[in-house]
């Protein structure tokens, strides 16, 4: 049977996409081989996924975090891969502390290549009435924090003659998400940043890649912060991490994130549902925070201005640890 020119086109269009993909996937796994990844947040989450995905492929990783013990335990998971792992204790939101540990880290490994700044808190809630504090805190951390690894290890990868940024920001760095909009505010201010700095970095060829998920199942919100009516706030953060509809499984990301570090690529936003608001919040933003709205007036209310001061763990809040979301989590050593 005599083929269509258009079949024949598709047919082309499909072999194409084929060998691009199976090109990119070598190139990735070859990208990263001897490579000195510098990952912030590495001890659990994201950041240990990335951290998985960056070993397997022969990098050299270097994971800092607040916690030793969490350290430890993903240092340990990471011996499998048989490449060398240091791990680096860091308050993130001290600038002092993150410049000594960048200068150590070179010094350890005698090189930076990659940068990713993954750290993040979450906040959940009623944000009436305003706290300076939440907002200044989750600043300093989404935006503060890769402002200062970036700009303490640029000297490194200009020596070198280019390197990558990988920075984590949120589909939240895209779209307003009410109840939670210390960390909404937080992840625009990162997404901005990271966008312009691509282009002022591009001519150093260091290259900047601003990724924006969607909900990822690693148990984050086990180590969420919750107020107001912090339960049922817990149980409609939570209830968006139990099914592949409606989050984007850790390793996949993780593996998607490195494939676009590898090649350069200057914005990664996934899984598809991100990607669908992202674009109904820029062609039609008014309907967009009308819908938003509907969404704010049906999240739990709380009047209680002390509650909606008081942050609970996650932890705290769970009820039924054999949902999935729940098992995942020490998975992830969350």
């Amino acid at each position: 049977m005599k083929l269509s020119q258009r079949d024949s086109l598709l047919s082309a269009a499909g072999l194409l996409g084929t060998v691009c993909y199976y090109f990119l996937r070598r190139h990735a796994a070859a990208f990263y081989r001897d490579k000195v990844v510098v990952i912030t947040g590495g001890s659990r989450g994201l950041g240990l996924a990335l951290a998985r995905v960056c070993a397997r492929r022969g990098a050299q990783v270097a994971l800092l975090a607040r916690d030793a013990q969490e350290l430890d335990r993903a240092k340990a998971s990471l011996e499998r891969y048989g490449t060398a792992v240091t791990t680096w204790t860091c308050d993130l939101t001290a600038e002092t502390e993150i410049a000594q540990r960048i200068v150590e880290i070179a010094d350890a490994h005698g090189r930076i290549d990659v940068l990713i700044n993954n750290a993040g808190e979450i906040v959940v809630g009623p944000s009436l009435p305003l706290d300076d504090d939440e907002f200044k805190r989750l600043m300093d951390l989404h935006f503060w924090a890769p402002f200062h690894t970036i700009n303490y290890s640029l000297p490194y990868l200009k020596r070198q003659g280019g390197g990558n940024i990988v920075n984590i920001a949120s589909f939240g760095g895209k779209v307003p998400i009410p109840h939670m909009l210390s960390y909404t505010a937080s992840k625009f201010s990162l997404v901005g940043f990271s966008e312009g700095l691509q282009a002022e970095l591009a001519p150093e060829r260091i290259r900047v890649t601003t990724v924006c998920p969607f909900i990822i199942r690693t148990g984050s919100h086990l180590h969420a912060e919750f107020k107001g009516k912090a339960r049922q706030e817990f149980s409609w953060f939570s209830a968006g991490m139990q099914t592949p509809l409606t989050s984007i499984d850790a390793m996949r990301l993780a593996r998607r994130i490195a494939n676009a570090a590898s090649i350069g690529l200057p914005i990664l936003v996934l899984p598809w549902q991100a990607r669908l608001l992202v674009i109904i919040h820029a062609a039609c933003p008014n309907l967009f925070a009308i819908a938003n709205t509907l969404v704010g007036l049906a999240l739990p209310k709380s009047t209680d201005a002390l509650a909606n001061r008081t942050l609970v763990r996650g932890k705290s809040l769970v009820e039924h640890p054999g949902l999935p979301a729940n098992r995942v989590a020490g998975e992830f050593n969350e």
